[in-house]
């Protein structure tokens, strides 16, 4: 599910919900309960696709983590001559700004 799924998602939602709230008078419990009937199955498929979505998320964030981890291991020097290249420079950084 995309982002952009999603937003139509919601946005049809946020329309029928606006719709049926003109629709509805303040005395009709049937003209609510049809709200009701109507919104949840817009609501129910906007929480399964935000899940979706933050479950993508979730798992592109995992793998990074693991192929980070893998790159450091497989490569400690690096890891150590670029964090001292990092630490080096915004110490000089810091240094001249006193």
């Amino acid at each position: 599910m995309s982002t952009q799924e999603l937003k139509n998602d919601l946005k049809q939602a946020t329309r029928e919900v606006e719709n049926l709230i003109s629709n509805v008078s303040a005395n009709s419990a049937a003209a609510v309960g049809n709200l009701r009937d109507s919104i949840d199955p817009l609501l129910q498929s906007a929480k399964e696709s935000l899940n979706a979505l933050s479950q993508g998320v979730r798992t592109r964030a995992v793998s990074a983590a693991h192929k980070t981890d893998e790159y450091a291991h497989a490569n400690p020097w690096q890891i150590a001559g670029i964090s001292a290249a990092v630490g080096l420079t915004i110490g000089f950084l810091l240094g001249r700004r006193n």
